[in-house]
């Protein structure tokens, strides 16, 4: 099948009303074969192959291979390419499938927005048994997040934020992705390889209230959680060729939250840096925020230059003293002595967010 057949097939299944609903992705995840009958033809998957009448060799894009050949617990989706597969770990590579998960189920509709953490409850415990199975340090499941991949699992990213809203009613603390209404990535460097990777915070705690005791797949009540790290105010600008996006914005400088102290203007940096907050919503939209890096990685591009980018998240203070998180922010620079520069002199502290 060449490229363009594939692209036009998968377009064309995808546009079935019913694989737009987000109940259904863990009924097609957690069943071990699936058979589709669509509005021109029938279709087919398991965990080793993908079929349809008019493709009944090959259904599967030129860059996929079997769920047994490359180590995935849940079968791939019909329509669907997998990121590719980079770890030879099986518990990242199962964590990785579940940021895959993420993105294709937030792209689904719900009727009832409060359902979001609910219809993902089916594969959540399917998910802990292999987690136990693998014997991870830990299966504790925070509304949405695995405890086991924090922080860097607070790096979800908001695909559109311009578009996406916060339901009215209460459905998730904002350091989940289930707070938020629209199709939610995962595009941090950390998820493909953990080399040249720095963790810049730490969690203290964090907790969750089920709506339902004994059952924390479901609904929840509230939620917080504990970061130590460093903490700079940032004061924001346009950002220059943003082509209209009002939900991303400059950093024109970083400052010390304790005494706002100056830590660095962006104009006296390299060329080649560069500083942006992506706000989750447009309702998010704020001049001053607080920034919280969560990690630094390095990438070497063969010997001929480096870049050192730092991710994290931006939250703002409510009323009762705590934080919520608002958006994420990737700061760029080339050299380590000006990454360095950047946090020497930044006060530490914890906060906590809801």
């Amino acid at each position: 099948m060449s490229p363009d057949e594939y692209g036009n097939w998968q377009e064309s299944f995808l546009d079935e009303p019913l694989l737009k609903r987000g109940w259904v992705v863990q009924e097609r995840i957690l069943s071990k074969r699936a058979l589709y009958f669509g509005s021109e033809q029938v279709f087919w998957e398991c965990y080793e192959i993908t079929r349809c009448e008019t493709h009944q060799k090959t259904l599967q894009s030129l860059n996929e291979r079997s769920t047994i050949e490359v180590g995935h617990v849940w079968k791939g989706l019909t329509g669907h390419d997998r990121y590719a597969s980079t770890w030879k770990n099986d518990t990242q590579q199962l964590f990785e499938d579940w940021y895959y998960l993420v993105e294709m189920y937030t792209s689904c509709e719900l009727t009832y927005s409060r359902d979001k953490l609910v219809a993902m409850s089916g594969i959540v415990k399917d998910m802990r048994q292999h987690l136990v199975r693998l014997k991870c340090e830990s299966t504790r499941y925070l509304a949405g997040i695995w405890q086991q991949e924090l922080p860097q699992a607070l790096l979800w990213d908001p695909e559109g934020g311009e578009h996406y809203r916060r339901p009215e009613i209460y459905r998730a603390p904002s350091w989940s992705w289930a707070s938020i209404d629209g199709v939610i990535g995962y595009r941090s460097s950390f998820l493909y390889s953990t080399d040249g990777l720095e963790i810049l915070s730490s969690v203290i705690g964090a907790w969750v209230t089920p709506v339902n005791r004994g059952d924390d797949t479901g609904e929840v009540s509230d939620g917080m959680i504990t970061l130590a790290g460093i903490l700079i105010i940032a004061n924001l600008g346009p950002l220059p060729e943003s082509n209209g996006c009002i939900t991303e914005r400059a950093i024109i400088d970083l400052r010390d939250y304790e005494d706002d102290t100056l830590l660095c203007e962006t104009k006296t940096m390299s060329k080649t840096y560069w500083a942006t907050v992506t706000f989750d919503t447009q309702d998010d939209n704020f001049d001053q925020i607080f920034c919280l890096p969560i990690m630094k990685k390095v990438f070497h591009c063969e010997g001929r230059f480096s870049r050192h980018i730092i991710e994290g998240l931006v939250v703002t203070r409510v009323d009762d003293g705590n934080y919520r998180r608002v958006g994420h922010f990737t700061i760029t620079t080339e050299t380590e002595d000006e990454y360095r520069s950047l946090l020497k002199n930044a006060s530490r502290g914890h906060i906590d967010i809801i």
